[in-house]
């Protein structure tokens, strides 16, 4: 049961926070009811994600064994074997679906989980190997996320949140892509025997890549303060948490593999997750 658990890899859960994007933006957050409303969205994506993550690493299996992280993981390692893994997968999605029909009927909510559900699909099968693509893919996910928080709660998201939902997204996979090269460079295992996007990746140097969509970022949010809050007094505030999240980030990219796995980071560098509850307090205070 220990290794059927790991394999739903619930660490990841944090990323569900992306639904509660609108609620926040939307001046919602002390509102207890708000947080109910929005509360099978956190619980749906969680599991659906788990699912994606399950089946994931079903298919990519073979692959995962030549990685020096990954043949540790509950699929791989053959602890947990392939009929118990779809048996998870189906589980998480059947179970999904439920809680959403149930809480929001079939509305844009459950569009969003199912378009979810294809995405991560087309990657794991075939998007994942296709450089751009892969990191797009799973950025769009987490736009998803943000969606589907807000349609629960009867709200239409910003262009402005979606779009810098999307960039930050981007900035994570390519995280991701810039840690496991230097993990395998480390390991002195071959690029192609894990990934072969990751090829493409080493050849533009994706560290300097994600400091070109830091800038884009940082671009984008100081725009929203001006254009989008400017009727909310000292909003502008928000980007100095910010900015200085993106730039530990981008120079954590540049000499550590810790990057790949973005939900150990924030607990591993201080300075990040300070920032990130820094950012959400002042959300909350200025957006009321």
């Amino acid at each position: 049961m220990k290794y059927h658990i790991k394999a739903l890899r619930p660490e990841q859960w944090l990323k569900s926070g992306f639904c509660l994007a609108a609620l926040f933006f939307s001046g919602q957050a002390f509102e207890v009811e708000k947080w109910l409303q929005v509360l099978p969205v956190l619980i749906t994506f969680s599991l659906i994600a788990s699912a994606g993550y399950v089946f994931n690493d079903l298919w990519n299996r073979d692959e995962d064994r030549q990685h020096p992280r990954k043949r540790n993981r509950a699929i791989a390692s053959g602890k947990v074997s392939g009929k118990a893994a779809l048996a998870l997968c189906l589980s998480c999605i059947v179970s999904s679906l439920l809680i959403t029909s149930i809480a929001y009927g079939f509305g844009k909510t459950s569009l969003c989980l199912i378009g979810y559900i294809l995405i991560n699909s087309l990657y794991t099968v075939s998007l994942r190997k296709i450089p751009i693509l892969d990191i797009a893919s799973i950025s769009f996910g987490f736009v998803l996320r943000v969606a589907a928080g807000a349609f629960a709660l009867t709200l239409y998201p910003s262009e402005w949140l979606m779009l810098i939902t999307y960039l930050l997204a981007l900035l994570l996979a390519l995280g991701k892509r810039a840690g496991e090269l230097k993990k395998l460079g480390q390991e002195e295992v071959p690029i192609g025997a894990t990934r072969n996007s990751l090829n493409w990746y080493a050849r533009i140097d994706a560290s300097k890549a994600i400091w070109v969509v830091s800038i884009l970022i940082s671009g984008c949010y100081l725009l929203y303060c001006y254009k989008a809050r400017a009727h909310s007094n000292g909003f502008w505030l928000t980007a100095i948490p910010v900015l200085i999240a993106l730039v530990a980030y981008s120079l954590e990219a540049n000499r550590s593999a810790d990057v790949e796995r973005p939900e150990k980071l924030v607990l591993k560098k201080p300075i990040i997750a300070l920032c990130m509850a820094v950012w959400m307090v002042m959300v909350i205070v200025f957006v009321r």
